[in-house]
């Protein structure tokens, strides 16, 4: 890719140890942040300040032209509605008892497990529990039982969600989906973490497929040009076909975080 467009490719290797810099990197983040790709982008902020003070990301891409994974889950629950909950459950069971768990990053283990364990929800809270990193009974093992037995009756995460899906109830089931994505996972945790990994170092991001005049035209265009299939960012794909080699475009997306799963 970079030999593509021209550009000076530089890469580093992160070891796991980072004792000295632990530390630094919670205090950077200002305050509880439950995504791990906030250790990684600080050292690739550290590493980017070393030669400009500016740099340009591609966040709202997956989010604008339906780049996630969780829309393909979105389109297969709602085929598989058809299916009786009871195979699914005890297809489930099957899977789980049988199938080791992988500690690969969002490996096609994890993808099944994810979606069966979710089959059974509505398609809103089915979306939303595709979002979540954690399962609520391993969060609630965390806290003091009279603490979860209060906030449990008091809160709802999902509420916030379905605020804003129901903001946009005439809309089609995908564009639902991209818009509470936009309104919630993008702002309040990708744009957040590399606000805080960047700033920790004095460099500014950009994102520059977040101008408004580029988020109106996503929202603008059919579904059929964001996701097809197994094809997604359809559209936004296309328009690069003349720029760069096909195998890039034909790549499978891989996310940015750590090996949190091989750690302990």
């Amino acid at each position: 890719m970079a030999d593509a467009l021209g550009a000076d490719h530089k890469d580093r290797v992160v070891t796991a140890s980072m004792a000295d810099d632990f530390a630094k990197i919670v205090r950077a983040g200002d305050e509880p942040l439950a995504d791990s790709s906030l250790i990684p982008f600080y050292y690739l902020a550290r590493m980017a300040r070393e030669d400009v003070t500016v740099a340009l990301g591609g966040d709202g891409g997956d989010e604008l032209f339906a780049g996630y994974e969780t829309y393909h889950a979105d389109a297969l629950h709602a085929r598989m509605q058809m299916v009786p909950r009871p195979l699914v459950r005890m297809v489930r069971g099957v899977y789980e008892a049988v199938v080791p768990a992988s500690r690969g990053k969002v490996s096609t283990d994890y993808k099944i497990r994810q979606f069966l364990a979710g089959h059974d929800l509505s398609a809103d809270r089915a979306h939303y529990f595709w979002r979540e990193v954690s399962r609520s009974r391993d969060r609630e093992s965390l806290l003091d039982p009279s603490f979860v037995s209060d906030a449990s009756e008091s809160v709802d995460p999902f509420a916030a969600f379905q605020h804003h899906l129901d903001a946009v109830s005439d809309l089609s089931a995908l564009d639902r989906s991209l818009y509470v994505d936009l309104k919630t996972w993008l702002v309040d945790d990708i744009l957040v973490t590399v606000d805080r990994a960047t700033m920790a170092h004095s460099l500014e991001a950009r994102a520059p497929l977040l101008d408004y005049r580029i988020v109106e035209f996503a929202a603008s265009l059919p579904d059929a040009l964001k996701i097809d299939g197994a094809r997604k960012k359809i559209v936004l794909k296309n328009s690069q076909r003349r720029r760069l080699p096909q195998e890039e475009l034909r790549r499978r997306q891989r996310g940015y975080s750590a090996p949190v799963a091989h750690w302990t």
